[in-house]
């Protein structure tokens, strides 16, 4: 699940379209757990529904990311039009975030329930309808393998890929 950055490779690894969880070690926000989209053409990933083995799952909100390294805009003196500035670029910054994370108390609480799960799914909450006529997609769930769609396995792979990068896990 945690994959070392080949710059030679690119994106190769991975498919436009597609969402892929990752565990980062942010030098400036701690410990992220989240989503990422993946291939040359990255595309913004919305929120996010995960799960881990049979506990409930957890929304992950795009709006709820923590500030990015962009740059920020100078606001006017007046104290509404800078909120509403402000208000107006997070949520230009949520509809184009090709990630959605978790940072802080709620990353770390999510890296210990993966490390003590078995299994892992997620997907874009915007991918199926939440309410009206089912649409199949609700139960799109996991990694596409030759047995069909199963869980991405949180198994001893994953501490090696944590403990590669540098992240401790006690």
């Amino acid at each position: 699940m945690v994959a070392a950055y080949d710059k030679a490779a690119g994106m190769s690894f991975s498919r436009t379209g597609a969402i892929y969880p990752f565990v980062e070690n942010s030098s400036i926000h701690g410990i992220l757990v989240g989503v990422s989209s993946g291939g040359r053409i990255r595309l913004p990933t919305g929120d996010i529904v995960w799960r881990v083995d049979d506990r409930p799952f957890r929304t992950l909100r795009a709006a709820d990311n923590p500030p990015g390294a962009a740059g920020t805009v100078a606001s006017p003196d007046d104290p509404a039009m800078k909120q509403l500035i402000e208000q107006q670029m997070k949520l230009v910054a949520a509809a184009t975030a090709t990630s959605t994370v978790a940072a802080g108390a709620l990353a770390t609480e999510m890296l210990q329930e993966m490390l003590g799960g078995k299994g892992l799914v997620y997907r874009a909450a915007a991918a199926s309808v939440s309410y009206g006529l089912p649409d199949g997609q609700r139960g799109a769930v996991g990694q596409y393998t030759k047995d069909g769609l199963r869980p991405y396995p949180l198994d001893a792979s994953f501490r090696e890929g944590l403990a590669a990068c540098g992240i401790a896990v006690e």
